[in-house]
């Protein structure tokens, strides 16, 4: 087949979307074209460009599931690679013309958009539950979007279920958009502290879209809303999930590093500069092995520990109750940076670390 040359003929169409829905079951490694499609998040037919970001997610889901059959931990190389790789190559192989082009050679519903859900052989209105599937209304929630202000004003605030379904990614970027919007707008929403563990675990997902958008959101709700007790009993896991989406892409990093940011203003805001030192250097997941992680970490423990008054500490003898919570920060903090320094996998971290052990010494001898 050659783009570009006449109109494909209906066979032709036929013929491609078989051979793209069974490229797409081998990088997943899915058994049937419905479980790949479920597997990919389809939920409806898609515009062209739409189409080219579901053919990066199966590149990126095909070497994940490489390095998961390799034995290797973590997810390597999340980025899809440019075009002229050898993903891009294998799908020229595999369906008979380039990515470039192969929209032009799916069949089309009514409206010209690529009909997905023939080619995965899924029924409408399947690929999820009848509760989670967005109104067409709420299309322009269904991307990220880096302001609140960009979104129109939410009419209702779809579902977010506290367990994440990654088949799901649209929905949710939906629902945590609106939810964006109802905050921005004034919309009062019920029962916001619910909502802070299910929005943090979003900025988990490997799709972009999704992390972005929950990045987004969970910094936007540490600005003003939530409980005290909601936010301070979740602190641990919720900077994990910040950590984690550092992971994802190079720009997802940044983000997380600015959401952690604002979510430990949020918690010193709630306690105290000292508690979030603590829930910081007392983490306890795989993030924390992590140079890009650790690094971003002690970054933001610095700007708690300058936050600190440095006669903080009561005079030596005494026995205060506080000024004991104070120490006991403290000396898990210095523990931890002198771990990170001992670790030389860790060693883009270590200027971090040391800046980190010196504001520590500092806060010591000035009480």
């Amino acid at each position: 087949m050659t783009a570009g040359k006449g109109t494909p003929a209906n066979h032709e169409f036929a013929l491609v979307a078989q051979r793209l829905a069974s490229f797409a079951a081998g990088c997943l490694g899915t058994t049937t074209p419905a479980k790949t499609g479920s597997r990919l998040g389809v939920m409806g037919n898609v515009s062209e460009a739409e189409l080219h970001e579901i053919l990066r997610h199966i590149e990126v889901l095909s070497k994940q599931r490489a390095a998961g059959l390799a034995g290797q931990s973590g997810y390597p190389d999340s980025e899809p690679d440019r075009s002229g790789s050898s993903f891009q190559q294998a799908l020229k192989e595999a369906c008979g013309v380039d990515a470039d082009h192969i929209h032009l050679y799916l069949p089309k519903d009514a409206v010209g958009k690529v009909d997905l859900i023939h080619i995965f052989r899924m029924e409408e209105g399947k690929a999820g539950t009848a509760s989670s599937v967005p109104p067409p209304s709420c299309d322009a929630f269904a991307d990220f979007v880096d302001h609140p202000s960009d979104l129109p004003k939410a009419e209702e605030l779809p579902e977010l279920s506290r367990e994440v379904d990654e088949t799901h990614w649209l929905q949710d970027t939906v629902a945590i958009n609106a939810l964006r919007s109802a905050l921005f707008h004034k919309v009062q929403v019920k029962e916001v502290d619910d909502l802070l563990l299910p929005v943090s675990r979003r900025c988990r997902s490997r799709r972009p879209a999704l992390c972005k958008t929950a990045l987004r959101g969970l910094a936007e709700l540490a600005a003003d809303a939530g409980s005290k007790d909601a936010w301070t009993s979740s602190a641990a896991e919720m900077v994990a999930a910040c950590l984690a989406a550092m992971q994802v892409t190079k720009v997802t990093a940044k983000m997380g590093e600015e959401t952690l940011d604002a979510l430990c203003r949020r918690l010193q805001t709630e306690g105290s500069p000292p508690r979030v030192v603590q829930v910081l250097s007392a983490l306890d997941c795989p993030e924390v092995r992590h140079p890009t992680c650790v690094a971003a970490l002690l970054r933001v423990m610095g700007s708690c520990l300058s936050s600190v008054p440095r006669n903080s500490l009561k005079s030596e003898g005494t026995t205060d109750a506080s000024d004991a919570t104070l120490c006991g920060a403290f000396d898990e903090a210095s523990a931890f940076c002198e771990e990170v320094l001992k670790n030389r996998r860790l060693s883009p971290a270590f200027s971090e670390a040391r800046a980190a052990l010196r504001q520590l010494a500092e806060i010591r001898s000035s009480s």
